[in-house]
This record gives structure tokens, sequence and C-alpha cells, in this order.
């Protein structure tokens, strides 16, 4: 497994730690959106919001 990682680094350089964190990231919101869609947490569809959004009081 070492190898495998020291010959990616040698090949790709300093790219591959963004790329990498591009790709967890994706993965991780793609299984967010997955979960919404399932119903298996809770979203802000079908909230009803003024579309006024945020104001100072």
């Amino acid at each position: 497994m070492n190898d495998a990682l020291g010959g990616l680094l040698r090949t790709f350089g300093p790219f591959l730690i963004p790329v990498a964190l591009f790709v967890a990231g994706l993965v991780g919101y793609t299984f967010l959106v997955l979960l919404g869609r399932a119903g298996l947490i809770e979203t802000d569809e079908g909230n009803e919001v003024s579309g006024e959004g945020w104001r100072r009081r």
C-alpha cells in the first residue's frame, strides 16, 4: 500500500492532495443528498420561506 501511495505522489506530485480532498467532499456531499432524498435526514425542502432572507432587527 505504501509503495502505491509513493508511486502516485511521484507521478502526480502535490496536485494529488487537493484532488483527493475534492473527491472526498464530492462523495460526502453525494452521500448527504442521497440521505436527504431517502428522507433519513431533515432538509429545507417543503418549508415555506418568505424569500426576504435574514435581516437585522
